[in-house]
Parts: C-alpha cells; structure tokens; sequence
C-alpha cells in the first residue's frame, strides 16, 4: 500500500513537471503568443433625422412654435440718442433649417435707413428645440455681418449637411470676410458653430486691409467647397496671392499660397499644399468654380513666384 502512495506521487510529480514545463514553452514561443486586437475606433454616431430647409413665411404649428419661442428676440429696439447704440428696428426670421426637433433659427436685424441697410445687419443664429422648446444662441468670436449662406457641405460621414456662410467681422472697419458653417451634432441632438484650426470659429478667405497701407500692390484670392481629393468628403480649398512693397515702396516676390482644410474624423486640420503642380491644378479647378472671380482675369494670378503665408 505504501508501495503505491509513492508511486501515486511520483506520477502527479512527473505531471505537474510536464505541464509546467508546456506553459512555459507556450510563453517562450513568439509563434503562439496571443496577439491582442487594438481597440477598434467606435463609428460616428449616425443623425437619424432628415435635413430639409423650411419656408419661414409658410403658416404652420411648427412656425408659429417658432414665432412664440423667439416673440422677445423679435422685439423692435426702442431709438435711442445715444449715437454709439445701434438700435434695429427690424428683426425677423429669415431662414429656417430642420433635423428632427432641432431647428436652426437664423435672425435678421437692420433699419428702415437706406444708408444703413448695405453695411448695419447684423445676423443671428440659434438652435431651438421644438420638444423641449429650449433655445440656445450660436455665437462666434464676432458679430455675424452681413451673413450669406453657401454651399451645402458634406465634411464628415454624415447624411446631415454642414450649412456654411460667409460673414464680415466688423462694419465701419477695413474687415476680415470669414468662412463658418453649422453642423449638427447627432449625439446632443442640436445645431452648433464647427470649430476650424486654432479653435477657432471661421477662416478668413479676405482681408480688405491689404493694401491700404500701402504695404502691397497685389493681393487676390479665390476659394471653393469640394470633394478635391476624391475621398468623399468636401474640403475647402483657399488660394492667395499678394505681392508686398520694401520700406522705399519697391515691389517684393510675388508670394502664392494654397491651403486645404479637412475634418477627418471631426478633427480640423489645415494642410499647406506645396507642390507648383497640385497648386496650379487646384486653382485652375477654383476658376472652373468660380470664372467671374477677379484672381482667375489677372496675369499676376497665373504665375508663382515663391510660397509663404501672409499674415494681418
């Protein structure tokens, strides 16, 4: 009997031994280690409502949910002496846009003075739910100027389209024009301002202070919305041109620049495009898009005499 304890024993000795030493074998053998997946990016959240521009002045529950949700905003300004206060009289709905329950709500203000109707409206933008009816201002690091609405824009994979529009930065002033655009966020279910480079609320495609100083005789540009890639996805492609003068008012090198600007993934990004090639290729496009520009008339637009970035 106790013969066959020791042997027993020895055979779960011999056992362990072999099994330890298969583990082990398994953890020295690069050929068997498990490999590990990396964690897949999950997709983006997909909008599941339609887009559709509404007609403001069409009578319906939804419009007259609108009318009684901004009825304070609506209000005329009372005239004011005060020669620094802008007092707009007129105020009304101008566009409106829809995703489900989230409505874009844009807010027009000016005057009845002919003198002040080509420079003095200012715009509004708000997100306004009509389940909730919670609104929310849009706003951007200035006032929305003269506001224009662009192209419909497809920058990420969504079925909900990036509404973009061109504003002044300030009136009264030599001002910047900028390039913005709203898009709608699926996961909060709102419309909100997409954020460009830097964070910041816009691009400048003009500065109509070039010049005026006298530091440059040349400045054109020229920009254009599209899938210039091929990847299906719009960007935005913005070509400069600007020669500057010396302190004794002599011509510098003509500086030619090209940028696109992307959101893969939603992140923005602002490459500079280097090759002379892609440049001319790229702005011949931006001149089949856009013919009457004065950048696509001038000699001085078809020729590249150094690269660079100009700087307000």
């Amino acid at each position: 009997m106790k013969g066959a304890r020791l042997m027993c024993f020895a055979m779960l000795a011999v056992l362990s031994t072999a099994v330890g030493c298969k583990k082990e074998d398994q953890a020295e053998t690069p050929g068997k280690l498990a490999e590990k997946k990396p964690a897949e990016t999950p997709p983006p959240v997909k909008a599941a409502c339609k887009f559709e521009w509404l007609e403001v002045a069409k009578s319906s529950p939804m419009s007259a949910d609108v009318s009684a949700a901004f009825e304070q905003e609506l209000q005329p300004d009372p005239p004011s002496s005060d020669p620094g206060v802008n007092a707009y009289p007129l105020k009304q709905i101008v566009r409106l846009a829809r995703c489900g329950d989230a409505v874009l709500v844009v807010l027009g203000k000016g005057s009845p003075e002919k003198k002040r109707q080509d420079w003095d409206r200012p715009f509004e933008l708000y997100d306004f739910n009509l389940a909730t009816k919670q609104k929310t201002a849009i706003m951007g690091g200035w006032v929305f100027w003269l506001l224009q609405f662009g192209k419909l824009a497809h920058f990420e994979d969504s079925d909900v389209p990036d509404i973009t529009f061109t504003s002044l930065s300030c009136t009264e002033c030599e001002p910047l024009t900028m390039l913005s655009s709203v898009r709608f966020d699926p996961g909060l279910h709102k419309w909100e301002l997409r954020k460009w480079p830097k964070d910041q609320d816009g691009i400048s495609l003009f500065d109509s202070s070039v010049g005026t100083d006298g530091s440059a005789d040349e400045y054109e540009t020229i920009y254009g919305i599209a899938d210039f890639d091929g990847k299906g996805r719009d960007e935005i492609a913005l070509w400069t041109h600007y020669r500057e003068l010396d302190e004794k008012g002599e011509p510098l090198a003509p500086v030619t620049t090209l940028s696109l600007y992307s959101f893969p993934d939603g992140v923005a990004v602002e490459t500079e495009v280097k090759d002379e090639e892609d440049v001319v290729r790229l702005k011949t496009r931006l001149c089949r898009m856009d013919p009457k520009n004065a950048a696509c008339k001038k000699p001085s637009s078809r020729s590249r005499s150094g690269v660079g970035g100009r700087q307000r």
